[in-house]
């Protein structure tokens, strides 16, 4: 699994994201995004664990090495959000920063930049929506023309528990603490916080909570085992909190 920056569309360098099956060849996840991200990675793995299972091992950049988090269940093991999720599921996972250690991928970034890049530009897809939706029927063709089929019987891929959810297990984990108005800040908004019957709660000023974002960003927040919503606070009334502190 890997990032490729490339002028695949427009006339802007964009990031294509893939997973590839190194015994056929297959590609079983790609995405584009502006940056090489960690959002990028959870949905090329939300393809592969929806469409063919739980691999076995990942090989990956060392780019997964950041995005650090603290697992406290693990003797104080420092993870990274990717790394934490590949434990939950028991997935072996490698980082290299070797091109020859992914031979795989990129080979397979080699071909498609003549052949992905030249049809996104001959179809005139100019928006990371275009391009994402036309990558997905052109990943089927690729597979078709390009993949040795995947046995069932030899198949290492483990089917996924109904009982996980992909949205929930992708999630990007992050603590902020509460700060004066019961609120917190995250990526330039402030939120307060709603409990499961839609009513406001109000966290004691220095609480720190974890901030769960999921695959479809929606926010929630944890403290003590309870999970909350969070719901951003008009500008407005975040002036008022700034006037308070």
């Amino acid at each position: 699994m890997d990032a490729s920056p490339f002028v695949w569309f427009g006339e802007e360098v964009s990031h294509l994201h893939i997973a590839v099956d190194d015994c056929t060849g297959m590609i079983v996840g790609a995405y584009f995004d502006h940056q090489e991200t960690l959002k990028g990675y959870y949905e090329v793995t939300a393809q592969f664990l929806e469409k063919y299972g739980i691999p076995v091992k990942i090989l990956t950049d060392s780019y997964i090495q950041s995005e650090k988090k603290k697992d406290s269940s693990s003797d104080g093991e420092t993870l990274t959000q990717y790394g934490y999720m590949c434990k939950t599921l028991g997935v072996l996972l490698d980082t290299t920063s070797v091109p020859q250690a992914k031979g795989r991928v990129e080979r397979s970034f080699g071909t498609l930049q003549s052949r992905l890049a030249s049809e996104l530009h001959l179809y005139n897809i100019q928006t990371f929506e275009e391009a994402n939706l036309y990558l997905q029927a052109f990943v089927e063709n690729f597979n078709k023309q390009f993949a040795f089929p995947l046995k069932d019987t030899q198949n290492a891929f483990e089917k996924l528990d109904t009982t996980l959810s992909i949205n929930q297990l992708l999630s990007r984990n992050t603590f902020r603490t509460v700060s004066v108005g019961h609120s917190i800040k995250y990526k330039n908004n402030a939120y307060r916080f709603i409990d499961a019957n839609g009513e406001q709660i109000y966290l004691l000023r220095n609480s720190r909570v974890m901030v769960i974002e999921p695959l479809d960003e929606q926010l929630f927040t944890s403290l003590n085992d309870k999970l909350y919503t969070l719901e951003v606070i008009e500008e407005h009334e975040a002036v008022c909190l700034r006037r308070l502190t």
